[in-house]
C-alpha cells in the first residue's frame, strides 16, 4: 500500500487577511490538493478546537484527509489560518514536515481584528455585536468572565492578542528559513491580483495556469436564523458526529448546494462604525505591531495608519 503523502505547503494566517482567496485560487491548480476540512488547527496543539467538523486525535487522523491526494498533484495544501497565532504551530509542522514551504498573508491589524470580530460572530464564538464593546471585555474574557457558551477558544476573543501580526510574524520569521516563507500583503492582492498571484505560484514553483475564478472578499455575514446556526456551528456532542456528516455531505454535494444554503440561512452584515477617538485608540495598540512589521518586512506601511479609518 503506498504511504500517505505528507502537505507540503502551509498557510499559517492570519484570518481576515485574504487566506480565503489563497485557497480558493491556489485549490483551482492541478497540482494543488486541498483536502476537506481545509483548516483543522491540527498543529495549535495550545490552542482548543471545535470537533463540529471534524475530529483529529493522532497524526493518522490527520494524514488520512490527505490519503485521497492524486499522484499527479505535488502539493498538499493545509490551510489552517490559526497556525500563525499559535506559539507552537510552526515548530510542530516543521517537526513532522522539515521541507514545508509557508505562506503567511498580512493587513493592517486596526482593520483586521474589527473584520475578526465578524467572523467569531458567525461562527458563535462571539456573542457581542457591537466590536467595541466586545474589545472592552477583553481583560474579563482574558480571567474566563463572560465567555460564551458556544465559544470554542476564549484566545479567539482577545482582539489585541489575534491582531499583534508583527509578533506572531517574528516568531515565524525566527523559525522558517527565509526560502521557504512567502510573505503576502492583503493590500498587493487587492491592488495587483495578477502580479501578487504569478509571485505567489513563483514561490511555490507551480507552473502558470488560468483562474476559472479569482471569487471576491467575502463580506462579513450573519446569520438569518440563530437557533439553526448554533445547532450546525456549536453542536451539542451527542448531535456532533451528526453535523459532521452534514457538512460533509454539502461539500460533496458541491458549491451549488452550497450557495444555496447560504443564500437562505446567511446575509450580509454591516461593519459598525468607530468613532474617532475608538480608532485612535486602536492605532495606539497596534502602532508597534505596525512598525514591527515594517522593520521586519522593509516596507513602508505609514498608509496603513490613514487608511485603518476607512476600512
Amino acid at each position: 500500500m503506498a504511504e500517505t503523502r505528507k502537505p507540503n505547503v502551509f498557510l499559517l494566517g492570519a484570518p481576515k487577511c485574504g487566506t480565503t482567496t489563497i485557497v480558493r485560487v491556489l485549490a483551482q491548480h492541478s497540482k494543488v490538493f486541498l483536502p476537506y476540512p481545509k483548516e483543522t488547527d491540527f498543529w495549535s496543539t495550545d490552542m482548543k478546537k471545535s470537533t463540529d467538523v471534524t475530529d483529529l486525535k493522532s497524526v493518522d487522523d490527520y494524514l488520512a484527509l490527505f490519503a485521497k491526494c492524486p499522484e499527479e498533484k505535488t502539493h498538499l495544501l493545509d490551510g489552517s489560518t490559526t497556525h500563525l497565532f499559535s506559539e507552537v504551530a510552526v515548530d510542530n509542522i516543521l517537526g513532522f514536515q522539515p521541507d514545508a514551504y509557508f505562506i503567511i498573508m498580512l493587513r493592517n491589524p486596526v482593520a483586521q481584528v474589527q473584520s475578526l470580530h465578524q467572523e467569531q460572530l458567525f461562527s458563535m464564538n462571539e456573542d457581542e455585536p457591537d466590536f467595541w464593546t466586545a474589545w472592552t471585555l477583553q481583560e474579563k474574557r482574558a480571567r474566563g468572565e463572560n465567555i460564551p457558551k458556544s465559544c470554542a477558544d476564549p484566545l479567539r476573543l482577545l482582539y489585541a492578542r489575534q491582531g499583534a501580526l508583527g509578533d506572531q510574524l517574528e516568531r515565524a520569521m525566527n523559525r522558517i528559513p527565509p526560502e521557504r516563507l512567502f510573505i503576502g500583503f492583503l493590500d498587493d492582492m487587492q491592488r495587483d491580483f495578477g502580479g501578487f498571484y504569478d509571485r505567489l505560484t513563483d514561490f511555490l514553483e507551480l507552473g502558470k495556469e488560468e483562474l476559472s475564478d479569482i471569487g471576491a472578499v467575502k463580506s462579513s455575514r450573519q446569520h438569518r436564523f440563530q437557533g439553526i446556526a448554533r445547532l450546525y456551528q456549536s453542536p451539542p456532542a451527542a448531535f456532533a458526529p451528526t453535523v459532521r456528516v452534514l457538512k460533509k455531505a454539502l461539500r460533496r454535494n458541491g458549491s451549488l448546494t452550497q450557495r444555496l444554503a447560504q443564500k437562505i440561512l446567511v446575509r450580509d452584515m454591516p461593519r459598525t462604525e468607530l468613532t474617532e477617538q475608538q480608532l485612535a485608540a486602536l492605532h495606539d495598540v497596534f502602532a508597534p505591531q505596525i512598525r514591527k512589521i515594517a522593520a521586519l518586512t522593509g516596507r513602508d506601511l505609514s498608509g496603513w495608519q490613514a487608511r485603518a479609518a476607512a476600512a
